[in-house]
């Protein structure tokens, strides 16, 4: 076994306690030494129970040095323990003993600083809520390290931008129910003249008429009723003239109705003549002279004559049907 060397283990501590260390382990080193030596002459011994009794005996001596050692440790380790013990009481007694004055320093050293961070929470919590009146949100600016000179030109800046916005706001509403009336207008306007709308010249049918004025729509009105009028008068007398004609229509068709009639009975008559047959309704009746007939044909004039007078159609139907059988028998006889 090579020799043993603890020096170069021992790192970290003060000279002193490193060598109260060295002191403790070397005469256990030294002898663990001196045993180690005697190994390899064992180890050259013939095989044998003297071999393995020299063998046990090394084993032995060189094992109660370990177990010394392990003792040498924890014989320090404890005094390293209680040193430790009591240097941590001596540190807990420092603490406790100082701390009330380390307090009072502190609290001395942070009076100052305190009032301030009150002083500022104070402020910040005032020009927060001064700053809702205004519709902000103050809480992401640094409002309590503001110098009054800053916060005085900060607040004026936001209330100008507010006053000047709610007057935007106010002006904007305002318009928006302009806007709405000026609509609601239009649409009653042209809702009012739907009868009339056909009067209105194109120009104003495209135009807002909520935005004409009271005497321009009345202005409008009145023109669009006189059209009315005028266009009501041409309509009549469209209806007059449609009436009239279909009235001269019928009369010209009663009149060549009539003239066929007169027509066919002359040519009975003529064929009557020369056939020498003159018609008869019964066998009672008797031929009428022309006298006679001439006075019904006049009849037939003077009924044409009142029926071209008449203004009723059932009238004027009545005395057709009249006419027609008096000439239709006159014309048998």
């Amino acid at each position: 076994m090579n020799e043993l060397s603890i020096k170069e283990f021992i790192t970290g501590l003060t000279e002193e306690k490193a060598n109260i260390v060295l002191k403790t382990f070397t005469p256990v080193v030294e002898e663990l030494t001196v045993l180690g030596s005697k190994l390899s002459q064992i180890e050259a011994l013939e095989d044998g129970l003297d071999k393995s009794a020299q063998a046990k005996r090394f084993r032995l001596d060189f094992g109660k040095q370990l177990t010394k050692a392990d003792k040498l440790r924890k014989v320090l380790k404890e005094d390293s323990l209680r040193e430790g013990r009591a240097i941590q009481s001596v540190y807990n007694y420092i603490i406790e003993a100082t701390a009330k004055t380390k307090k009072t320093a502190l609290d001395i050293e942070l009076y100052y600083t305190r009032i301030e961070e009150e002083r500022k929470e104070s402020l910040r919590r005032a020009r927060e809520a001064e700053l809702i009146k205004y519709e902000i949100d103050g809480s992401s600016v640094e409002l309590g390290n503001m110098s009054e000179e800053v916060w005085l030109s900060y607040i004026i800046g936001v209330k100008d931008t507010y006053e000047k916005r709610k007057v935007r706001e106010k002006e904007d509403a305002l318009k928006a129910a302009k806007q709405i009336e000026v609509d609601n207008l239009h649409y009653a306007r042209k809702d009012s003249i739907l009868s009339l709308w056909r009067y209105l010249p194109i120009e104003l049918q495209n135009t807002h008429l909520g935005m004409l004025g009271v005497k321009e729509w009345k202005d409008i009105l009145r023109d669009l009723k006189i059209k009315e009028e005028e266009d009501k008068k041409v309509q009549e007398e469209i209806r007059k003239e449609n009436i009239r004609l279909e009235e001269e229509n019928r009369v010209a068709a009663e009149k060549i109705k009539l003239l066929k009639l007169k027509a066919e009975i002359d040519m009975d008559n003529k064929v009557g003549e020369e056939i020498n047959l003159t018609p008869t309704l019964t066998s009672n009746t008797k031929p009428l002279s022309n006298s006679d007939k001439d006075k019904l044909y006049n009849l037939v004039e003077y009924i044409r004559d009142i029926w071209s007078k008449l203004k009723r159609q059932d009238a004027k139907n009545v005395l057709s049907e009249v006419m027609y059988n008096i000439s239709h028998y006159t014309s048998r006889l």
